[in-house]
């Protein structure tokens, strides 16, 4: 039979663990969701907003495919 405070500190570990998990999954898209004003200010590549939804759209398509 397990204690309070082991079953305590396995419920903060498993909750830790999947709050980390959820961050790091959602950080790519944090990152190109930050990016995407200064992308389509870059004149030399003329990105239209829908180019760059397509873009992360592709990305998170990609992630979603590859291999674990």
């Amino acid at each position: 039979m397990t204690t309070p405070s082991v079953q305590r500190r396995s419920v903060v570990a498993a909750v830790t663990l999947g709050f980390a998990a959820i961050v790091f999954d959602g950080y790519d898209l944090i990152v190109y969701g930050s990016a995407v004003p200064k992308l389509l200010e870059y004149q030399a590549w003329n990105l239209t907003p829908t180019q760059a939804g397509a873009i992360g759209s592709y990305a998170l398509v990609a992630r979603s495919s590859a291999p674990s």
